[in-house]
C-alpha cells in the first residue's frame, strides 16, 4: 500500500484538494492523520493503471487532432472541386 499527501491524491485523480478533503470528512476515502496532515491509502495497482490509461489518453487526444487535420483537408479540397464544377 503507498500513502499519498491530499495534494498528490487529488492530482491524481484530477480533483481539487477540497474535494480530497470533502471525501475524507464523509468517509469516502480512507485516510489517516498524519500531525495537521492526512495521507491517503493508494493501491499501488491502482496509480500503475492510472498512469497507463493517462498515457492511453494522451495517444487518443494526438490521434483525435491527427484525424482533425486530416478531415478538414479533406474538406478543402472537396471545397476547391466543387468551386471548379
Amino acid at each position: 500500500m503507498e500513502y499519498l499527501e491530499v495534494k498528490a491524491y487529488a492530482r491524481l485523480i484530477g480533483k481539487s484538494k477540497k474535494t480530497v478533503y470533502k471525501m475524507i470528512k464523509h468517509g469516502f476515502l480512507p485516510a489517516t492523520k498524519e500531525g495537521k496532515s492526512y495521507k491517503v491509502a493508494v493501491d499501488t495497482n491502482m496509480t500503475a493503471k492510472h498512469e497507463e490509461t493517462k498515457e492511453k489518453i494522451s495517444r487518443m487526444k494526438a490521434e483525435l487532432v491527427a484525424l482533425s487535420k486530416r478531415v478538414a483537408a479533406l474538406e478543402k479540397a472537396t471545397a476547391k472541386q466543387d468551386a471548379k464544377l
